[in-house]
């Protein structure tokens, strides 16, 4: 039998095996646990049993790979996935929206989903939800903010809560405006590389055809090997400028306003990048460095390093040219987005103007209540913003 200093437990045994209920353990206790064989002979000192009261910890609920806060465009859709973690046993699991308008208003946490777990001693429960902005009627400028809660078998415990996670939602137009200053940003920086490709071959043609003669070999050793590092270096530029137009184009690619016609140019302008990095500018500085390690056949190494150097100087116009001609196209298809979206912003504001001219008709406006006041302070700014903006247009 079990027994502890007040209480006898009943126990189930047979030939090998004995079972008990202890009930619910509010706190430690020690117990005795004594046996006895078919013929009736047992242990001189019965075996002691320390039971242990842990305490029931509250569940535990995040969101899977999701940072703290983000953007989303409007036209997409974010496959969230939520996970509750629990020491004995969890039953329900939701997630919530609340909602921080553009036009000033907030909404208290909606419940989106809820998934509810039968079997009593399931510790993980999981909620999937594809999270649209458009379908859950979100406007470029809307910030949701996602909470999600879990309960366990705890009675009368209060739900966990899990961090929040902010999304800024992003209409299409103002997306690609992004998309097209970061292009720009890019093309920018191939022209510098292209300006330090031409002062490295005219560096190379001054060593070849004027000072390397007059130089003694520790100076031309020191020469040499500073240019290459620089075509090295000018290189390595460029192949970094062109992983940075690929992190665009992946930005791009989730925008449906982009042609894809357009999108493959720009893909193919970004592979010639990668392929001057790789073939004429690497070529350049292998030819140095053989300029380096044999000085009696320096120039001739030195004329092949300014033929790669020229056909590499040759690569970036072209690529420049195209590049060009693609932003162009790119800021024109953006310039006729920005101005349909301005439009949508002043129909916008006249929809939330008319909804709250029958709380507001005739008074003024110093008497407004404080929500109308922020109402309309923040279509005062809204409206400043669509002005500069056509402006700017």
């Amino acid at each position: 039998g079990v027994r502890t200093k007040s209480t006898h437990f009943d126990v189930v045994a047979n030939e090998e095996t004995f079972k008990t209920e202890l009930g619910i353990v509010a706190e430690s206790f020690d117990a005795q646990i004594r046996f006895t064989d078919i013929f009736g002979l047992s242990a001189a000192t019965p075996t002691a049993l320390t039971v242990n009261s842990i305490p029931d910890e509250a569940p535990r609920v995040d969101f899977e790979n999701l940072p703290g806060e983000s953007a989303i465009l409007e036209t997409e859709t974010l496959d969230l996935r939520v996970i509750a973690k629990d020491d004995y046993g969890i039953t329900m699991l939701e997630l919530y929206l609340g909602v921080q308008a553009i036009d000033g208003q907030s909404h208290e946490p909606d419940r989106l989903s809820k998934k509810e777990e039968q079997a009593t001693d399931a510790k993980i429960l999981d909620l999937a939800f594809p999270f649209d902005p458009s379908f859950l009627g979100l406007k470029g400028g809307d910030v949701a903010i996602l909470t999600a809660k879990a309960i366990d078998r705890a009675p009368d415990r209060e739900p966990s809560v899990s961090r929040e996670i902010i999304l800024h939602v992003v209409g299409p137009e103002e997306h690609a405006e992004a998309v097209r200053r970061r292009m720009e940003e890019i093309l920018a920086q191939v022209s510098e590389i292209a300006r330090e490709e031409e002062a490295i071959m005219l560096e190379n043609v001054r060593l070849s055809d004027e000072a390397f003669d007059e130089l003694d070999e520790r100076q031309s050793d020191k020469a040499l090997e500073s240019l290459a590092e620089s075509q090295r270096d000018n290189a390595r530029d460029l192949r970094e400028t062109a992983e940075e137009g690929a992190e665009t184009l992946r930005e791009a690619l989730r925008n449906p306003l982009f042609d894809e016609n357009a999108l493959t140019e720009w893909s193919e302008t970004l592979r010639k990048m990668e392929e001057v990095a790789s073939n004429e500018m690497a070529k350049a500085a292998q030819s140095i460095d053989q300029a380096k390690a044999n000085p009696s056949s320096a120039k001739p190494n030195l004329s092949e390093a300014e033929q790669s150097e020229q056909e590499a100087l040759e690569s970036l116009r072209e690529i420049l040219e195209q590049a060009n001609e693609q932003l162009d196209d790119l800021e024109a298809l953006t310039l006729a987005q920005r101005l349909r979206q301005v439009q949508k912003t002043e129909n916008r504001l006249g929809e939330v103007l008319v909804s709250h001219l029958p709380s507001t008709i005739g008074q003024r406006s110093k008497a407004l209540p404080e929500k109308q006041l922020k109402v309309q302070s923040e279509l005062e700014n809204t409206q400043i913003d669509a002005h500069v903006e056509t402006e700017l247009l």
